[in-house]
């Protein structure tokens, strides 16, 4: 077995069994791969849509996302462990192109391009700033590149060696989504701890996966929710994993950000630039977040 994909996925039948079959038909040797479906204590019929596919399905009662994706690389039998998912599905060499990537022994952690697919006629709002794209997983770099932190691969197209998880441990279970929480970063934390160990990590643009951006994401609300999340989980991993000294610069520039912010948002909304306003009043919650995460828990 080379590869296991992973699908973690919680009360989400309809879009499982929309995509799922997508991937058990990549264009791959079908006894080199194995799709392994993480129910992460669903109450819909996720076990059956997952057993009517042919794919193997696993219960994991904890939830949370970093949960079930630490059970997914308990359960895989894979040389590289690839994670995309529920609501999202691949192109057909997508395995390939990973493959491809791990041909040089020193890459550890591999993904590929995220191209949104609008549940929204509409698509991107007039008022949201393309600086935040990066928190509708939306990867598109053009070439391949090494990456480093912060930009690692998006966590629904990444493959690890499973040797490497082995040295530096899963995903850390502070971070990721539970339930309707916006919790973050635990992918990033994963690739820190990988590329901080010595391995290379890189983006390799022909892995290609298509993502669903739902309607309800695209809300003020929802983007300053998911600023302030970022900013408690970019405090948890580096305070963990970052030197004291740089924390403390990180931490001066974030409160020179934070006294500044307010006056810039108002200039820009007396000039009639709603889009930057915005943006200034994400970029104050992230800072302020982090903070009080960093100095204050």
């Amino acid at each position: 077995m080379h590869f296991s994909v992973i699908i973690c996925t919680h009360n989400r039948a309809a879009e499982l069994a929309e995509n799922l079959p997508r991937v058990l038909a990549l264009d791959y040797q079908r006894d080199r791969f194995e799709v392994i479906v993480i129910d992460n204590a669903s109450t819909d019929d996720t076990a059956t849509v997952a057993a009517s596919a042919g794919a193997r399905c696993v219960r994991e009662e904890k939830l949370g996302l970093s949960h079930a994706r630490n059970r997914g690389i308990a359960e895989a039998k894979g040389e590289f462990i690839a994670f995309i998912d529920d609501d999202a599905w691949p192109e057909p060499d997508w395995l390939k192109e990973l493959e491809q990537a791990f041909t040089d022994p020193s890459v550890a952690c591999a993904g590929g391009r995220v191209i949104p697919a609008w549940k929204t006629l509409s698509g991107w709002p007039d008022w949201l700033h393309e600086r935040l794209i990066g928190f509708f997983t939306v990867v598109d770099y053009p070439d391949y590149r090494k990456l480093s932190y912060p930009d690692y691969p998006a966590g629904t197209n990444m493959a690890f060696r499973k040797s490497i998880l082995a040295e530096v441990g899963g995903f850390n279970a502070e971070l990721g989504r539970s339930g309707a929480s916006l919790q973050s970063g635990e992918e990033t934390d994963l690739c820190l701890r990988i590329e901080q160990a010595g391995n290379s990590i890189v983006h390799t643009p022909d892995a290609v996966v298509h993502h669903h951006v739902h309607e309800g994401r695209l809300t003020r609300e929802w983007v300053r929710e998911r600023c302030h999340c970022q900013g408690v989980s970019s405090a948890i991993i580096e305070k963990k994993l970052f030197k004291k000294s740089a924390v403390t610069r990180k931490s001066l520039l974030y409160l020179l950000f934070t006294i500044l912010s307010a006056p810039a948002g108002a200039i820009l909304r007396l000039l009639g630039d709603e889009k930057r306003a915005f943006f200034c009043d994400c970029q104050s919650l992230l800072c302020k977040a982090y903070l009080k995460a960093m100095w204050l828990r």
